[in-house]
């Protein structure tokens, strides 16, 4: 995530790009090169790296044990990252799994009512609290908010991946979808609102994501969501009871 730095960490990398340590490969990872400084861009070798076939992660968690049908998911999920797809099959929450969680909250979403999204909310708190720990066991010097933050982007993720579904099967019939393992819950969405409203939803999403990077209080960016997708705002809720 290069592109995240500020201007004078640009700065500071900037004159060891100038000068770089003899013996040393200095190698930078972002997503958007763009947004990096234009002499940084100048000083550096520019690779870019595709996303893998869908078979190949898929036959890859599959070898790892990983059963087909959560193979393919996870594999849509990770938009193509092997690594990803990976960290998130092998991650072992307890009961329910994490596969199984995501199958309740998907299941949830197709019936979700103003009324238990304080709930919802409160299971997805949860549910990042023990991703981040399980992900905290296998790593040394771990950070706990960076790994809290990945997992709540995750989980956000997952969300919009059902709406981005739900939109997707309205669309472009038989177009592959990131839950198809349970493609009638996206069918129950699709018959509710109409595509400019998952539209809404599927931007709200996003900017729910960028809450993530400027720490906005977990809780809070969940039920914000989920209000916004039940069709009301948190201030309507609060005042109807």
């Amino acid at each position: 995530e290069a592109e995240k730095t500020n201007r004078f960490s640009e700065n500071a990398m900037l004159k060891i790009l100038e000068e770089p340590p003899k013996h040393c490969t200095i190698i930078l990872l972002c997503t958007q090169a763009d947004l990096l400084l234009p002499t940084i861009r100048s000083r550096c070798q520019l690779i870019r790296f595709g996303p893998v076939d869908e078979s190949v992660i898929v036959e890859r968690l599959v070898g790892q044990g990983v059963k087909e049908s959560e193979a393919v998911f996870w594999a849509r999920f990770s938009q193509g990252s092997l690594g990803v797809a990976q960290v998130w099959a092998g991650t072992d929450i307890g009961e329910p799994s994490l596969y199984q969680t995501k199958r309740e909250l998907v299941d949830r979403l197709a019936n979700l009512r103003p009324g238990e999204v304080l709930e919802t909310a409160e299971r997805l708190t949860k549910t990042t609290k023990e991703i981040a720990e399980a992900w905290e066991k296998g790593a040394e010097n771990a950070n706990k908010s960076d790994l809290q933050r990945k997992a709540r982007k995750g989980l956000l993720r997952m969300i919009i991946g059902v709406y981005e579904d739900a939109m997707t099967s309205a669309v472009s019939p038989g177009r592959a979808l990131i839950h198809a393992d349970q493609s009638e819950a996206i069918a129950r969405i699709r018959q509710g609102p109409d595509a400019e409203t998952l539209a809404d939803g599927i931007e709200a999403g996003y900017e729910k994501l960028r809450w993530i990077e400027s720490h906005v209080n977990e809780r809070l960016i969940f039920e914000q969501y989920l209000f916004r997708l039940c069709g009301c705002d948190t201030i309507q809720v609060l005042s109807m009871e």
